[in-house]
């Protein structure tokens, strides 16, 4: 458990951090297109360990249709 929170609580945290940013770097352009990296950067990282947590609670169904199936 402990992993799956640190892997979803760290991008929301940069998010977070980044939207507050934002909000003191509005006058820079250079600043703005840095915040806005982060933030996709951020953003595909939950992406990437949504997906992977999908595909894990995917084969644990499938795991536990078998375990049911066998019990038979």
């Amino acid at each position: 458990m402990f992993i799956t929170s640190h892997r979803i609580r760290k991008p929301v945290t940069y998010i977070l951090g980044i939207s507050y940013q934002l909000d003191e770097s509005y006058n820079s352009p250079e600043g703005v297109k840095e915040c806005l990296d982060f933030s996709k950067q951020s953003a595909l990282t939950l992406d990437t360990f949504t997906v992977e947590l999908t595909i894990f609670i995917s084969n644990l169904k499938q795991k536990e249709k078998k375990l049911n199936v066998n019990e038979f």
